[in-house]
């Protein structure tokens, strides 16, 4: 069944006038998790311990917190080529990762003894971690920037507005800004901001999220802000269609 969907996917594609935008679209970011973390008794932990990071190149980043509660570690892959290594060495540090229970995919958040927020990562919007940390209302959709389309979606792409200590600012995919919040310095780069239609009206099922609205926010000051643009093998981070 799944060769017919993959044509009737093709045969839908149209020409349309890709937004510029495209490019600097990034890919999902993922946050893998051991099997120690369990979130069968809910879609959110939080753990505390000393952290140690690797870095495994490319944006991908290995965490090992060791705590009272055990060792738990992460593998982290930063589309906004996030340096992770001013994570290293924190002691009694929190760890918080978050379950979206639609898409599946997994928050993250580092906050250090002082109760800093370190990183934030949400691969798919806003959420509990955000609200937490910084309030409701941090990051919100902005100016539409035109389509994109992929093999079953047709795609809006759009800003992203960032609430910071000097007023809103507008967020453009893949574009790092300087930014300050809570009266420290973040870099913040809007991943990817899209709503999205599927084209091929078929009995299929979709995993992943829909639609986008993915940040990273590292604490630093004065970070790499050279603008991103999606590797040739990274696929946008739509969701994947497969039929029933």
């Amino acid at each position: 069944m799944r060769a017919p969907l993959l044509a009737a996917l093709a045969l839908a594609c149209t020409q349309t006038e890709i937004s510029a935008f495209e490019p600097a679209t990034l890919e999902a970011a993922t946050v893998l998790v051991g099997p120690e973390v369990d979130f069968d008794a809910g879609n959110r932990r939080d753990f505390v311990g000393d952290l140690t990071v690797e870095d495994d190149g490319g944006g991908d980043w290995h965490l090992t917190l060791r705590g009272s509660g055990g060792t738990h570690e992460l593998d982290v892959h930063s589309p906004a080529r996030s340096d992770l290594s001013g994570l290293d060495g924190l002691t009694d540090a929190r760890l918080s990762v978050q379950r979206d229970p639609a898409s599946r995919e997994v928050s993250l958040a580092v906050v250090d003894a002082d109760d800093v927020v370190r990183y934030l990562v949400e691969p798919a919007e806003p959420g509990v971690l955000t609200n937490d940390l910084f309030g409701a209302g941090l990051v919100a959709r902005g100016e539409e920037l035109g389509p994109a389309q992929d093999a079953a979606w047709d795609l809006t792409l759009s800003a992203g507005v960032l609430r910071t200590d000097d007023g809103d600012v507008e967020l453009l995919p893949g574009e790092p800004q300087q930014v300050a919040l809570d009266g420290l310095p973040y870099r913040a780069v809007l991943l990817a901001s899209f709503e999205a239609d599927l084209r091929v009206e078929s009995d299929v099922s979709c995993t992943g999220a829909r639609e986008r609205l993915a940040c990273e926010l590292l604490q630093a000051d004065g970070g790499d802000l050279t603008p991103l643009v999606r590797a040739d093998n990274q696929p946008l981070p739509t969701s994947t269609c497969l039929p029933k």
